[in-house]
């Protein structure tokens, strides 16, 4: 089956997320970071989403499988794009490179890339950073590229 990979970078806040709308992941105001990479871009998060004929999700993180139950930010991003899935499934595999701690915004990023990419939805940059902020508040930084 089909699949593709997409890399991000964490970021650094320059400008922090302070809070978010009532009822939103949207940001109350403008938000600004840097990418956090080496020039061989070795600090990274590198997920590949594998479309396959069974149905349902699996992912894995660095390798382990994670129980979607109890990963309900993910579950909010993959719905998002479930309707382009018909009767087939995906397997997630998202692996971080030299990232210590904060890699939910390149996670999220790199995964709503791939999930775009892979189901040809066509979203624009907005709206995947719209999405990415369902699973990290902070990955509209690595949705843009730092």
């Amino acid at each position: 089956m089909k699949s593709v990979t997409y890399k991000a970078f964490p970021t650094i806040p320059v400008i922090f997320v302070a809070g978010v709308r009532k009822n939103s992941t949207t940001p109350i105001h403008n938000t600004m970071g840097m990418a956090v990479t080496d020039i061989k871009e070795q600090t990274r998060t590198e997920t590949k989403v594998t479309l396959t004929q069974k149905a349902g999700i699996e992912f894995y993180l660095n390798g382990k499988k994670i129980d979607l139950n109890k990963a309900k930010d993910l579950q909010k991003i993959i719905g998002q794009f479930a309707w382009k899935l018909g009767k087939n499934g995906l397997k997630i595999e998202s692996n971080n490179y030299n990232i210590y701690s904060g890699s939910s915004d390149s996670g999220m990023a790199a995964l709503v890339y791939a999930l775009n990419d892979l189901l040809q939805t066509r979203h624009g940059i907005e709206k995947l950073a719209e999405i990415s902020m369902l699973g990290s508040e902070s990955s509209i930084r690595s949705v843009y590229g730092g």
